[in-house]
């Protein structure tokens, strides 16, 4: 009787073994950033947060003229950041 049951859990375990080895074995990982062998794929974001109100100045006299300034004044916006003063990032 313990030989029997015994054997059952040894084969459950090793069913459990081989499924969890032919899942992660089906499919080869792929880089994020890419498609597949075409590494060249470049992938633009089909909607922005960044609309609206949010798209306004925020006030933070530091960064006008910045390549991040629109990026801070959403972030700024949405709550995320709030810089070191009114008018300071």
């Amino acid at each position: 009787m313990v030989v029997r049951v015994l054997g059952k859990v040894w084969l459950t375990g090793l069913l459990c073994l081989g499924l969890v080895v032919g899942l992660l074995g089906a499919a080869p990982p792929v880089a994020v950033g890419t498609h597949g062998d075409d590494a060249d794929v470049d992938f633009e974001a089909s909607y922005s947060a960044c609309v609206g109100a949010a798209t306004e100045s925020f006030g933070f006299e530091d960064t006008v003229g910045s390549f991040a300034e629109e990026a801070i004044d959403c972030l700024a916006h949405y709550g995320i950041t709030t810089g070191r003063s009114p008018t300071m990032f």
